[in-house]
């Protein structure tokens, strides 16, 4: 699940000239969620009798479960216009590229716990349901993970 904070202007031509101002803009909430299926390798740098220290770098498959949106519609002396609400189509499964950083600590020698910060980037356009020219968004994320690693 991933949440961020986005900021989209409706554009308007002036019939003056070819100057391009706002006129209204949106503040919005956006979820997406996604099952992520990893593929990743990484090398256990020991740094403690339980502690490791874990980079890895691979890729994963992101297969969308719909997200959702709201927010508010303001005109440019912030006063609110309406409410906006709604959710997002399932989009194609993406391919996304990881690098991580991972601290680990072992329970034992087949049960491990990490938490640590990863980057992702989405190999393809992440944003196609939105069509909008003005939505400025970025098809990577910088996510906390965490979890149990189990070995068999």
């Amino acid at each position: 699940s991933r949440n961020h904070y986005q900021f989209i202007e409706d554009l308007d031509l002036n019939m003056g000239g070819d100057v391009i101002y706002p006129k209204s803009y949106t503040n919005i909430k956006q979820t997406d969620h996604y099952l992520m299926v990893p593929l990743k390798i990484g090398y256990e740098a020991v740094i403690g009798k339980k502690l490791s220290l874990v980079p890895t770098i691979g890729a994963e498959m992101a297969f969308d479960l719909g997200g959702s949106y709201k927010g508010e519609r303001f005109d440019l002396n912030d006063t609110k216009l309406y409410d906006v609400k709604g959710r997002f189509e399932n989009d194609k499964p993406r391919l996304v590229g990881t690098l991580g950083f991972h601290l680990e600590y072992r329970f034992n020698h087949n049960v491990h716990f990490f938490a640590g910060p990863t980057a992702r980037y989405f190999m393809n356009n992440a944003f196609s349901y939105l069509h909008s020219s003005s939505a400025n968004l970025m098809p990577h994320i910088l996510t906390m993970d965490m979890g149990v690693l189990c070995r068999f």
